[in-house]
């Protein structure tokens, strides 16, 4: 017969950690949500390809006619000169600009709170069946 101890601490490390995760995806989304809100969108466009077709260089023109360029990471293909919305923060826009996408803002806080929400139900889960058995 296996001991359930094992079990018993992955459930429990699931419930810590899971929580923490979607902690820190709360404070993501505050703060992607913060950006959302206090930046502006203009065009760019893909100046250069640098590791193949999914990461690129991106350049835009603030509203004071600074130039910009900026890292773009992608799913999809993308091919140079290819147009693009950049949002970004005109208070300071060096600071993160990006394209503006579902992805590219949301991701990183939708991943966190996933996985977080997984390991809160897995722990939960895990617990109850050890409960039945004991």
């Amino acid at each position: 017969m296996t001991d359930p101890m094992p079990n018993y601490v992955r459930a429990v490390l699931a419930l810590v950690i899971g929580p923490l995760m979607c902690i820190c995806a709360a404070l993501v989304i505050q703060v992607a949500a913060e950006f959302m809100r206090s930046s502006v969108t203009t065009q760019g466009h893909i100046v250069r390809l640098t590791y193949g077709k999914h990461h690129a260089d991106a350049a835009f023109q603030t509203s004071s006619g600074e130039r910009i360029e900026f890292p773009v990471s992608t799913m999809r293909s993308m091919i140079v000169g290819e147009v693009v919305v950049v949002r970004y923060d005109p208070a300071n826009p060096n600071a993160g600009p990006r394209v503006d996408s579902l992805l590219s803002i949301w991701a990183f806080p939708m991943l966190f709170g996933s996985a977080g929400i997984a390991l809160v139900l897995s722990g939960a889960r895990q617990l109850c069946r050890l409960r039945k058995t004991a």
